[in-house]
Protein backbone atom coordinates (compact mmCIF):
# COMPACT_ATOMS: atom_id res chain seq x y z
CA UNK A 1 0.00 0.00 0.00
CA UNK A 2 2.50 2.54 1.05
CA UNK A 3 4.66 2.14 -2.54
CA UNK A 4 0.97 2.73 -4.15
CA UNK A 5 0.39 6.08 -2.22
CA UNK A 6 4.21 7.36 -3.18
CA UNK A 7 3.83 6.39 -6.79
CA UNK A 8 0.26 8.50 -6.69
CA UNK A 9 1.76 11.28 -5.11
CA UNK A 10 4.54 11.21 -7.56
CA UNK A 11 2.27 11.22 -10.31
CA UNK A 12 0.39 14.16 -9.02
CA UNK A 13 3.94 16.21 -8.89
CA UNK A 14 3.87 16.26 -5.75
CA UNK A 15 6.93 15.55 -3.29
CA UNK A 16 7.18 12.83 -0.75
CA UNK A 17 9.54 10.51 1.69
CA UNK A 18 8.86 7.14 0.98
CA UNK A 19 10.00 5.54 4.25
CA UNK A 20 10.63 1.93 4.99
CA UNK A 21 10.66 -0.67 8.00
CA UNK A 22 13.94 -0.58 9.34
CA UNK A 23 13.89 -4.37 9.52
CA UNK A 24 12.75 -4.71 6.17
CA UNK A 25 14.37 -2.48 4.03
CA UNK A 26 18.17 -0.96 3.66
CA UNK A 27 18.36 2.61 2.71
CA UNK A 28 19.94 2.00 -0.61
CA UNK A 29 16.68 0.52 -1.28
CA UNK A 30 14.63 3.59 -0.12
CA UNK A 31 16.95 5.81 -2.20
CA UNK A 32 16.74 7.07 -6.01
CA UNK A 33 13.11 6.16 -6.67
CA UNK A 34 12.44 9.60 -8.02
CA UNK A 35 13.86 13.42 -7.65
CA UNK A 36 10.68 14.73 -5.74
CA UNK A 37 10.89 11.60 -3.08
CA UNK A 38 13.17 11.04 -0.29
CA UNK A 39 13.97 7.89 1.22
CA UNK A 40 14.36 7.24 4.62
CA UNK A 41 13.97 4.28 7.02
CA UNK A 42 12.34 4.03 10.38
CA UNK A 43 11.14 1.83 13.40
CA UNK A 44 7.76 3.02 14.51
CA UNK A 45 8.06 1.56 17.54
CA UNK A 46 11.04 3.82 18.17
CA UNK A 47 10.58 7.63 19.03
CA UNK A 48 13.84 8.74 17.73
CA UNK A 49 13.85 7.28 14.27
CA UNK A 50 10.63 9.15 13.72
CA UNK A 51 11.42 11.95 14.69
CA UNK A 52 14.68 11.53 12.35
CA UNK A 53 12.47 11.22 9.30
CA UNK A 54 10.42 14.17 10.14
CA UNK A 55 13.46 16.16 10.54
CA UNK A 56 15.53 14.79 7.75
CA UNK A 57 11.87 15.78 5.69
CA UNK A 58 11.93 19.23 6.94
CA UNK A 59 15.13 19.64 6.18
CA UNK A 60 15.09 18.28 2.43
CA UNK A 61 11.84 20.03 1.62
CA UNK A 62 11.19 22.49 4.12
CA UNK A 63 8.45 21.20 5.36
CA UNK A 64 5.40 18.92 5.11
CA UNK A 65 1.69 18.58 4.81
CA UNK A 66 0.75 15.07 5.59
CA UNK A 67 1.73 12.17 7.31
CA UNK A 68 0.41 8.98 6.53
CA UNK A 69 0.86 5.84 8.03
Amino acid sequence: MGRSLVKAVLAHGDKCTAVGRTFEHTIKQMEGWHENCLGALCDVRVRETVDAVIKRTIQHFGGFDIISM
